[in-house]
């Protein structure tokens, strides 16, 4: 999926051949990045493309989440090495992220993004606290009105990253607890999103602070009488 992502993009940047691209950059500059992350054979090769473009001028949302993508593809595939999630490009890449997001360069939606393949990467590179702060501010506040799938699944997203690294944000959480208790939420919710919703909590709410929303999770769950074998694979896929 990431190969055949990068792949459109970069036949599209050599197709116009404009000047303005993604994020607001040459198309050419975009294109190279990408051209050599598909080529890449491996993460440590990868890493060495992020070493080149990681501090230079050109470097931007669609850089980063490519950067975090190609990281969880190479998790999946074969797995990260020692040295490749010891490598001292992963600081830099999360301290330009960090930066960026700061700076108020992402979108709620460009900030989820993020916040998703870092929920993919879990623990298997280090993930500074800082980095999942600014992302998260980044998501901004409940819109007025009715609640966007968008505003949504952002919030989801950063509790999966949350979750993965043991990072307790009580906002966040408190966010996401009052839009599910309200009307019939959880009722609409799939099995599987129920049962990572409620694994969230159980990881991050060990002091039961949320117990009255964990409760009502879990009447969800027996109303419908799901039980956590149905979705043994997907809970692997969350928990690896």
């Amino acid at each position: 999926m990431l190969l055949t992502c990068l792949a459109c993009i970069a036949s599209f940047s050599s197709f116009t051949g404009g000047t303005d691209g993604v994020d607001g950059l040459p198309f050419m500059a975009l294109s190279t990045f990408v051209n050599q992350m598909v080529d890449a054979k491996s993460a440590t090769e990868m890493l060495d493309v992020l070493d080149r473009a990681v501090d230079g001028p050109i470097f931007g949302y669609t850089h980063a989440k490519f950067a975090y993508h190609g990281l969880a593809t190479w998790k999946f595939k074969v797995g990260l090495t020692p040295s490749e999630k010891a490598s001292p490009v992963l600081p830099r890449l999360a301290a330009r992220v960090q930066r960026m997001a700061e700076d108020g360069q992402f979108e709620p939606r460009e900030a989820g993004g993020v916040l998703f393949w870092l929920g993919v990467l879990g623990d298997h590179i280090d993930v500074p606290e800082g980095l999942l702060m600014a992302l998260i501010k980044s998501l901004r506040e409940k819109p007025s009105g009715s609640v966007s799938e968008w505003w949504l699944s952002n919030r989801v997203w950063a509790l999966r990253a949350c979750a993965k690294l043991n990072f307790y944000h009580e906002e966040l959480l408190v966010s996401v607890a009052q839009h599910f208790k309200s009307g019939d939420a959880l009722k609409k919710q799939h099995p599987i999103d129920l049962f990572n919703l409620l694994w969230f909590y159980d990881v991050l709410d060990s002091g039961d602070k949320f117990a009255e929303f964990k409760n009502a999770m879990k009447s969800e769950r027996d109303r419908r009488d799901l039980r956590a074998s149905d979705w043994t694979l997907h809970r692997e896929w969350l928990m690896s």
